[in-house]
């Protein structure tokens, strides 16, 4: 759960290049994994704790084309807030007691890979059917790629 705020705008450029922004920032609840080590009886014991967290967003995005074909690219960066997540645990999770730890190394939340580009189009083949088309290419924080997932869709539009 969560909400968020966000500003986007766009500026022509010409009669075919298109020029937008988008800025956000989102607040919600996130779900921590952990281990917590008994040291009285020397067991490990799987945890889940609910923290609050935020993520900023920002991108930008060039499109070029027409009423049959748009060609477009784009740049996404996200940041989750400054916290760690053992700094987000220690708020929303205590101890149940002397001699129970939370073993630091297993806290993890999930990883937001900072930097997006994407890239793509839309093609009109018909009065009432769009082919739209493009690659996400996902880079950690040292620009290395960390995936790429393709998209393909066909919308058909009911006049």
């Amino acid at each position: 759960t969560g909400w968020g705020v966000w500003m986007n705008g766009g500026i022509p450029i010409g009669r075919k290049l298109f020029f937008s922004g988008l800025v956000r920032s989102t607040w919600y609840q996130e779900e921590l994994n952990f281990t917590v080590h008994n040291a009285a009886n020397g067991t490990d014991t799987i945890q889940s704790a609910v923290a609050s967290n935020t993520l900023y967003s920002a991108g930008a995005n060039l499109r070029y084309g027409g009423a049959i074909f748009t060609f477009f690219i784009e740049f996404f960066y996200e940041h989750k807030g400054l916290r760690t997540p053992m700094e987000a645990l220690n708020e929303a999770f205590k101890t149940p007691g002397p001699g129970v730890a939370v073993v630091p190394s297993s806290v993890k939340w999930s990883v937001v890979d900072p930097n997006t580009i994407n890239f793509g189009g839309d093609w009109r083949i018909g009065r009432n059917l769009v082919l739209n088309y493009g690659m996400r290419c996902l880079f950690d924080a040292r620009w290395k790629m960390q995936t790429f997932i393709p998209v393909v869709a066909l919308a058909c539009m009911m006049r």
